[in-house]
């Protein structure tokens, strides 16, 4: 049995799981505690998002767990999968048993306690720099 779309973007994998596609045009908003999802496949980086502006945290990888996490002061949670990425809705009873937990916890934890590595923002306008090979 091949793998089908659901017109919701779902897609129902062999054995009938449900799973969501991922990529960056199709991000998963983590503002819900009582949803969770397991990477199936690529991988999620998750972000904090305030008025619209993305802080990365942290990766998470295959069979890694994404937990909704209600919204604080401003902020909220979002992961961005990588392309042909896929994440599988779970209770959150599977949550709690999945190994992908401790992973979750230790990117929270470690975004939480570490100093921030944003880069510095600068504004330009496009084409009026150019960056040499591997530079960012």
């Amino acid at each position: 049995m091949a793998d089908t779309l659901t017109p919701d973007g779902a897609k129902t994998a062999k054995g009938g799981a449900s799973w969501i596609e991922g990529g960056s045009h199709r991000p998963l908003t983590l503002d819900d505690p009582a949803r969770a999802y397991i990477v199936r496949r690529g991988h999620y980086d998750v972000f904090a998002t305030e008025g619209g502006r993305r802080h990365h945290l942290f990766r998470s990888e295959t069979g890694d767990l994404l937990c909704g996490v209600a919204p604080v002061g401003g902020f909220a949670l979002v992961a961005v999968g990588s392309l042909d990425s896929a994440a599988e809705p779970v209770g959150l009873d599977a949550a709690a048993d999945a190994t992908g937990i401790e992973r979750w916890v230790a990117g929270l934890s470690q975004a939480a306690t570490e100093p921030s590595t944003d880069r510095p923002k600068r504004a330009v306008a496009p084409g009026s720099v150019t960056l040499a090979d591997g530079e960012r």
